[in-house]
């Protein structure tokens, strides 16, 4: 911890946005440019949003997206972690914490109760590639699972394996792995036939039992989880409960396979 890059560590009455320019928005934003990534080379960047606000939000979006994903380009190159701390605060109601830390310095954080393991393989990785693709891979993994309890709250830890170096921006692609994951935790109700007609339009291998409403209660059941949207194919699941997040990349020339995601899945 004693080598950790603080870059951003103050608290605030303001909720970062999408749409709005603050002082704090402005202020992470320039401090994340001013770190050369030769100092973040090796290390992974920790992101952490402390508040006892337990309004819905999904803390990605707070942490990540409503800054701008290319602030964050060379310096979660290696890995990034996003954290929710449901902590109460002395006098204000945010704390914002941004640094880059070495990975073992983070593992203390997912010594939790963990659910389950999966692990599969991916031709290509885009920021096109859809989150029923991610869904579809992880559920025929969890088939013979016999978690059928509710969650409210997990965390996600995951390690991209990539058949050869490269430079791609990590946060281009969480918020589509994370409501693959978490789609792939729900059961589902009302998939209509025009639904499962457009879904099956686009990806052959999706069939009306991967829907079925008995499977997979980890985050429960709920509706419109899947719904079409202008001719295009939309997801809406509980990624709000996604409170704890660790990516991270490895270069493995033996995989037989462009992409390959080893995750596991906790309950916090």
């Amino acid at each position: 911890m004693n080598n950790d890059i603080i870059i951003y560590n103050k608290s605030t009455d303001e909720r970062v946005k999408y749409n709005n320019n603050s002082n704090v928005k402005n202020e992470i934003r320039r401090n994340l440019k001013s770190i050369d990534y030769q100092n973040a080379s090796k290390k992974i960047l920790f992101s952490e949003l402390k508040t006892n606000d337990l309004t819905f939000f999904d803390v990605e979006n707070i942490l990540i997206y409503n800054i701008g994903t290319s602030f964050f380009k060379n310096l979660a190159r290696d890995g990034l972690v996003f954290y929710h701390n449901e902590s109460s605060i002395d006098d204000r109601n945010y704390n914002y914490t941004y640094k880059l830390v070495s990975k073992a310095d983070t593992d203390c954080l997912f010594e939790r109760n963990r659910l389950i393991n999966f692990d599969i393989s991916l031709d290509k990785l885009t920021t096109k590639t859809h989150p029923l693709e991610f869904m579809k891979k992880i559920q025929i993994q969890l088939e013979d699972n016999s978690i059928s309890q509710s969650i409210s709250k997990i965390g996600i830890d995951l390690v991209l394996k990539f058949k050869k170096e490269n430079n791609k921006n990590l946060t281009s692609y969480i918020k589509k792995i994370i409501d693959g994951i978490t789609l792939s935790l729900h059961c589902f109700e009302n998939i209509s036939e025009d639904l499962l007609r457009s879904m099956r339009n686009k990806y052959n291998d999706i069939c009306s039992e991967d829907f079925k409403c008995e499977n997979y209660k980890i985050l429960g059941c709920k509706k419109n989880l899947i719904f079409l949207y202008r001719n295009s194919i939309k997801v809406n699941p509980d990624d709000n409960k996604v409170k704890l997040f660790r990516i991270t990349k490895e270069i493995d020339n033996e995989i037989n396979s462009e992409v390959k995601i080893k995750g596991s899945i906790y309950n916090l």
